[in-house]
């Protein structure tokens, strides 16, 4: 299969963690002297950052939304309120973004956050960060009074997107200028919450409350400085610790957990378990080039004898069954495509079972695997994501019902790569986590044996770059087609997880929309 691929790429980015407060001083003094409570420190447990200057990293967790303020909150349904940001507007013809700045922002260090500085962080993103492309409709950033001008060549619903995210970061322009990039990676004034205040490789990073802290986050009562003044953020891998941890008392959330812990975490009152249904799609790929996947009636038969019910089933709810790459709660989500792939695609292993058999695959030794001229059906897929293993060992189960023997391998990262480069691999699970479909449909694995990449990059192009979101929305369907068609890449699941935490720890602490709040926490 000589293609573009984009490996799997667990960019757990942004979505899951606006952190940010909300309280009106006329209506809520009550409200305020009651969650101004003894100065206080938590423990939380997130993967490792790569980071404190978010712009310039590969990866973000929703823990660094507590450093990293996105300008603007996205809502689920792909809609986008104020959040640091008093506001923002779109032109008619969406080639013009203002975002007006409130005047009584600042730094943890006491100085002002001005509108240069956002101008300035427009630029540094477009220079260091590994998504600059998401900005390439950028023609000029201005700055007019409070006001933040984006002049943009297209309309841009993936820049749009990123302002929602904390990849992008708003900094201070005059920390940052004269620094290398290794400088600023922990050295960096960021707008946020709270600041970094110690980091420890492979341990910890420990944070400190900004005290002059503000928000326009629609979803706190506390729009000012946290009520927690220390929280450190322990990198702990380990299930078993985590759990623990939180049984212990010693932590008081932990994102990013899997299903089968929940049960562990049951007895205990205090503790909470919210599920975390990120828009994120886990697929499977044939690779053409395969001997036994060149057929497309075979490719065919596979596509219908997935039942992606059952692994939600065998994961104890950690997989929710998708059937298109764009998802609810992804910009420009359309249903459509769903119902194209559930008509034609899904769920038919009668039907399946007459294909291979057509095609001379038959048990013919009552071993239990169709076999044809002595060999059996079998096949290898490659993975190097721990969060896809549960999900390949459901679909060996699944193809091993219908007499399909699947072997797994599973990989490190640099070895996932440089066998896609060689195109040896057999079959692929990769997961993508990312919720602009503008930023997704692109970097989906095609085959160019068999599948028109100028037709389909001619339509993603089309539909990014119109204003009107019904054109995009039917062109994103058209493409995702496209690719349904070509039976070599098939969505399965999105990929759940559990937020936990602590309640007793953590009082008024909110999950809304799957988005952890720390804000109102007395």
């Amino acid at each position: 299969m000589k293609s573009k691929h984009i490996f799997s790429m667990v960019l757990v980015l942004v979505l899951i963690f606006s952190l940010v407060t909300g309280c009106n001083k006329a209506d809520n003094n009550d409200e305020q002297e009651k969650t101004a409570a003894v100065p206080r420190s938590i423990v939380i447990s997130s993967p490792e950052w790569q980071g404190a200057d978010t712009a310039q990293i590969t990866a973000t967790y929703s823990s660094q939304n507590l450093i990293a303020d996105p300008l603007l909150n996205y809502e689920t349904d792909g809609s986008l309120t104020s959040n640091v940001a008093k506001s923002y507007n779109v032109s008619p013809d969406g080639l013009t973004v203002t975002i007006e700045m409130p005047d009584d922002l600042k730094f943890h260090d006491g100085t002002s956050v001005t509108p240069n500085d956002v101008k300035f962080s427009f630029e540094y993103f477009i220079k260091v960060s590994p998504f600059a492309d998401d900005f390439a409709a950028v023609k000029s950033v201005e700055v007019s009074g409070n006001n933040v001008i984006v002049s943009l060549s297209t309309p841009s619903t993936t820049l749009l997107f990123n302002l929602g995210s904390n990849i992008f970061p708003i900094l201070k322009e005059a920390d940052s200028n004269g620094k290398t990039k290794e400088q600023l990676l922990w050295g960096t004034t960021v707008y946020g919450a709270f600041y970094v205040d110690e980091y420890v490789a492979g341990d910890h990073v420990t944070l400190k409350k900004n005290p002059y802290y503000k928000t326009y986050n629609q979803h706190v009562i506390n729009k000012g400085a946290m009520n927690v003044e220390t929280i450190t953020v322990r990198f702990i891998k380990d299930t078993f610790a985590n759990v623990q941890g939180m049984l212990s008392g010693e932590i008081a959330n932990v994102e990013g957990l899997s299903a089968d812990v929940k049960t562990q975490l049951a007895d205990n009152p205090d503790i909470v378990t919210d599920w975390e249904s990120q828009p994120s799609v886990a697929r499977f790929e044939m690779n053409n080039d395969f001997e036994l996947f060149k057929d497309p009636d075979i490719r065919l038969a596979m596509m219908l004898l997935i039942d992606r019910e059952k692994t939600k089933v065998y994961s104890n709810g950690n997989y929710e069954p998708v059937y298109s790459y764009s998802v609810s709660g992804m910009t420009d989500y359309s249903s459509s495509a769903e119902e194209y792939f559930k008509a034609k695609y899904v769920n038919d292993a009668k039907r399946a079972l007459q294909i291979l058999s057509d095609k001379g695959w038959n048990d013919s030794d009552g071993d239990g695997f169709l076999d044809r001229n002595g060999k059996k059906f079998e096949f290898t897929v490659s993975l190097n994501n721990n969060a896809m293993k549960n999900l390949a060992e459901c679909l060996q189960i699944v193809f091993k019902e219908k007499g399909i023997k699947m072997n797994l391998n599973y990989m490190d990262t640099g070895a996932f790569r440089n066998l896609f480069k060689s195109d040896t691999h057999e079959a692929a699970i990769s997961l993508f986590q990312w919720g602009d479909t503008a930023g997704t449909l692109p970097y989906i694995v095609k085959d160019k044996n068999i599948f028109d990449s100028k037709a389909y990059d001619e339509i993603l192009q089309e539909a990014i770059t119109t204003a009107d979101k019904e054109k995009r929305m039917a062109g994103y369907t058209k493409a995702q087609q496209m690719l349904m068609d070509s039976r070599c890449n098939l969505p399965l699941v999105r990929v759940n997880s559990l937020l936990v935490y602590n309640q007793k720890s953590l009082p008024n602490f909110k999950v809304i929309n799957n988005i952890p709040y720390f804000n109102d926490v007395r």
